[in-house]
C-alpha cells in the first residue's frame, strides 16, 4: 500500500515507511485553500493548509509513502485522525526514469466526482488574501504557517522538474508582507 502526501506528510509523515519516492498526481492542483485553526492557526487568526482540488490540466507534485502490510491499520488510523477524512484512491508517478505508476491513497479536501468536500475547504481565494494570513497565522502549538508554505516550497525546489508556480508566488508574497 502507498499513500501519497502533498503538503506537510512531505517533511513530517509521523509514521513508518517501507520507501519514499517523489512524484506527481495528474488531475488535482494544489491551493492553500484549507482553513487551519488546530495546528497553523487559530478561529481568531486561522492559517491556511495546502488541499488538493480537482483539475482536468493539474500535476500535483509530492511523495509517496511505501507502507508494510504490517503497519497499515496503524498508519489509517494515525492519518485519520490527522486529516480527519477519508482517502482516494489516484494513480502517482514517480520521478524516477522509467519508472511504473503506483496505485495511491490520498487525502483530498473536495472531490467532486465522489460528492465529497471537506469541512476545511474555504473555496477560492485570491492569492494576496491567502499571502496576507499565511505571514501572521500561528497555531496554538506555536506553529508558524509561513513555515508550512516554505517547508513545501523548499521540497519542490529540491526535486528536478517539480514546478508549483502558485506556492512560489504565495511564497514571494508572504515575505514581502512580512518585511
Amino acid at each position: 500500500m502507498w499513500i501519497f502526501g502533498h503538503a506537510s506528510l512531505i517533511w513530517n509523515p509521523e509514521f513508518e515507511y517501507e520507501d519514499r519516492v517523489a512524484g506527481y498526481v495528474k488531475g488535482y492542483t494544489r491551493r492553500m485553500w484549507g482553513k487551519s485553526t488546530r495546528f497553523r492557526g487559530t478561529h481568531e487568526n486561522p492559517g491556511r493548509a495546502a488541499v488538493l482540488i480537482e483539475d482536468p490540466q493539474g500535476i500535483t507534485w509530492g511523495v509517496a509513502y511505501e507502507i508494510k502490510d504490517e503497519n497499515k491499520d496503524k498508519v489509517f488510523e494515525k492519518l485519520q485522525s490527522r486529516e480527519q477524512r477519508p482517502p482516494f484512491p489516484l494513480t502517482f508517478y514517480p520521478h524516477t526514469e522509467n519508472s511504473t505508476p503506483i496505485d495511491v491513497l490520498s487525502y483530498i479536501v473536495i472531490n467532486e466526482a465522489n460528492r465529497h468536500i471537506h469541512s476545511s475547504y474555504i473555496g477560492p481565494e485570491d492569492t494576496e488574501t491567502t499571502a496576507k494570513l499565511i505571514a501572521t497565522a500561528i497555531g496554538p502549538t506555536g506553529l508558524r504557517n509561513d513555515d508550512y508554505l516554505f517547508k513545501l516550497g523548499d521540497f519542490l525546489r529540491e526535486v528536478p522538474s517539480a514546478d508549483d508556480p502558485y506556492i512560489f508566488e504565495l511564497e514571494t508574497l508572504v515575505k514581502k508582507y512580512q518585511s
